[in-house]
């Protein structure tokens, strides 16, 4: 998917949208061109085309999904930084836990908003971050700042993964093996055994059991499989 990269003024904080859904991509430039102090300069629906065009458009502001299709978004906040280390990440996303927040912050990001906010909270996220604050939508606020997060460990988290990393990971908790995540997902045995290596070093652990405890911590699977 090619950026759709437009202009708008020579004025105004200059935004990127990054998510692969094209219709919300429309309603939230239709939300923000309504302000005249911003300006959607670009959109991308991957992660790939997502770096291309953060890179060539250099933006004050990328709106990011963490939900994309070929990568996990919190891992694209890194590449983000490498490419264009002044622009600054406002996550738009439908997860709404406070760890996946935490680590998002922790990782970088400047605002966290969730998808089911009013539209006024996207253009309050977006000026306080560029007055140098951060911003987090209110139904998270209080988990998310009554916690110290550099106890946070970066390395844990089932949001780290890709979709179909998770995928897997809900697999191998169930006592699958390569083979047959291989078959129910349609892919190939060494593919699935590579989502496994990612997985386990993602995640920090180092055999089956410690996944599947981990699995159950997260409720990923019921507590009493293990």
């Amino acid at each position: 998917m090619s950026a759709d990269d437009t202009g708008h003024g020579e004025s105004g904080v200059r935004v990127v949208i990054v998510d692969d859904h094209p219709v919300f991509r429309t309603g939230v430039r239709s939300i923000l061109d309504r302000n005249p102090n911003i300006e959607i300069v670009g959109e991308a629906g991957s992660c790939s085309n997502a770096l291309e065009t953060v890179e060539r458009l250099q933006p004050d502001i990328i709106l990011l999904d963490l939900s994309l299709p070929d990568c996990n978004g919190l891992e694209l906040t890194q590449e983000f930084a490498r490419v264009s280390g002044a622009s600054r990440i406002v996550v738009l996303s439908m997860k709404t836990r406070a760890e996946t927040a935490r680590r998002a912050f922790a990782l970088g990001v400047r605002a966290y908003v969730t998808k089911d906010s009013a539209a006024s909270h996207l253009y309050k996220a977006i000026m306080a971050v560029m007055q140098g604050q951060e911003y987090v939508s209110e139904d998270l606020a209080h988990d998310v700042h009554n916690h110290d997060r550099r106890a946070e460990p970066l390395g844990y988290g089932y949001d780290l993964l890709t979709s179909r990393e998770q995928e897997v990971f809900r697999l191998l908790a169930e006592g699958k093996t390569s083979k047959q995540i291989a078959g129910r997902l349609e892919i190939t045995a060494k593919t699935a055994d590579s989502h496994r290596s990612n997985i386990y070093r993602k995640l920090q652990i180092s055999d089956p059991m410690e996944l599947v405890r981990l699995a159950a911590r997260m409720n990923v699977i019921e507590p009493d499989r293990w």
